[in-house]
């Protein structure tokens, strides 16, 4: 590689690490495996069984991301780059005609981001994206559809993944679950493939509850990434490791996602003939939903 790549590129693949991850604390510890184990506490705190959280309607959340890019290798003069990215997400759920299948769609706006490298910084607002969902409610799997097209360094995919406001959420009072799913990011000419599990856990104690109408859940991710392609006519080969815990919180009373928060640590290498470079990014990330969502 003659050049590294855009500090932008790696700050957006964080934002697909961060959305799900910051490192546990004590009293939520990572969880592996997860088996549907109801306690007695389950029993009686859950206030989400046999109701989705994916009601008809529409809700509308502010995002906030912050990271830091450190290069550990592959540059002569170390760097630390920093960066800042707002948003409004948007999430419409509608039923399916004779399905039990929730039609969803997410749409951004006012995507901003600024950038500080080496004492200067730069402001650039990213064009809007929409997602279409599918989502089974009583499991809470969401299906995510993306459009395909070639990988190059003039065709580079947008910050988000699509599932930002819409976790993994079932409509029963399972205390422990997981989710899988795979998915492909273009980042200047590399095509990335991610493949992420996601581990959750209801915050079941009653003396820990926000409030009469909020639960929490907590929710551990592992991220493992390969990717191959080709920047300034030289092959190049990435692999990316991604680990962290963030906290969901939701609204019983209005059945839907109050908040997210958290934070993530995200390691990529890219290697090609010449030149190889390794980067650390860490983010924190914080989702609010606006007062006019419903």
């Amino acid at each position: 590689m003659r050049q590294p790549m855009a500090v932008w590129q790696l700050i957006i693949i964080g934002l697909l690490c961060a959305c799900t991850t910051q490192r546990p604390r004590t009293e939520t510890p990572v969880f592996t495996n997860p088996s549907p184990v109801r306690s007695q506490d389950s029993l009686r705190t859950s206030k989400l069984d046999n109701v989705s959280i994916y009601q008809p309607g529409d809700t509308r959340y502010t995002l906030q991301l912050k990271s830091v890019v450190q290069t550990t290798m592959g540059d002569s003069i170390p760097r630390v780059d920093s960066s800042r990215l707002t948003t409004i997400l948007s999430a419409k759920y509608s039923p399916v005609s004779q399905s039990r299948l929730i039609h969803g769609v997410m749409t951004t706006d006012s995507v901003t981001l600024w950038t500080f490298t080496n004492g200067s910084g730069s402001t650039v607002v990213l064009p809007n994206q929409s997602y279409s969902l599918q989502i089974e409610p009583l499991i809470g799997k969401i299906i995510i559809g993306h459009m395909t097209q070639a990988c190059t360094q003039e065709n580079t995919d947008g910050p988000f993944h699509g599932d930002e406001i819409t976790p993994s959420i079932p409509a029963s009072g399972v205390q422990l679950w997981a989710d899988s799913s795979t998915y492909s990011v273009c980042r200047g000419g590399v095509l990335l493939r991610f493949a992420r599990v996601a581990s959750y856990r209801r915050d079941t104690v009653s003396t820990s509850q926000v409030s009469d109408s909020l639960i929490r859940v907590f929710r551990a991710v592992d991220l493992v990434a390969v990717g191959t392609g080709s920047q300034w006519q030289q092959a190049i080969e990435a692999t990316g490791h991604g680990t962290s815990v963030d906290t969901l919180t939701i609204d019983t009373k209005r059945l839907r996602l109050q908040s997210v928060s958290g934070t993530g640590r995200l390691e990529l290498s890219f290697k090609s003939a010449l030149r190889s470079q390794h980067f650390v990014q860490t983010t924190t990330i914080r989702i609010t939903a606006l007062l006019t969502a419903r």
